[in-house]
């Protein structure tokens, strides 16, 4: 078997080590799957909806806008680890949930889901799939 010189083994080593970075396997953005958060009118009205989400002292995330009844919107794919603060405003009423990404490791995504119930009380669940 032929003996391998100095810059060969190199040349080696760094295709091996380059491989998982061009595929993105080593990527920030692959750490883990998405984290879905979506919202849910399950009401007969309509609803004023503000929607803020806060990680490390910043809003990357600040909206507002008219919820139709019986209807559904996403509101945010987060797709980076950290600690979130999801903050839901319906006709004035506050619900805050925080979150620690990656909430599963491995392959499953994570949501959560704000829920207006059919007498207007909002409640909140965080889940990931099995």
């Amino acid at each position: 078997m032929p003996s391998l010189d100095g810059r060969t083994l190199l040349l080696c080593t760094g295709l091996l080590l380059a491989v998982p970075l061009l595929s993105g396997c080593a990527s920030p953005r692959n750490e883990f799957p998405d984290h879905r958060v979506s919202i849910v009118n399950s009401d007969d009205a309509s609803h004023d909806i503000a929607f803020v989400i806060e990680a490390d002292g910043e809003r990357p995330s600040n909206e507002s806008f008219r919820l139709s009844a019986d209807s559904s919107e996403p509101l945010s794919t987060l797709n980076r680890s950290g600690r979130y603060t999801l903050r839901l405003t319906v006709d004035g009423e506050r619900v805050t949930r925080t979150v620690e990404l990656p909430v599963v490791e491995g392959d499953r995504r994570s949501f959560t889901e704000f829920r207006i119930a059919d007498d207007g009380t909002v409640s909140v669940r965080s889940y990931h799939e099995v």
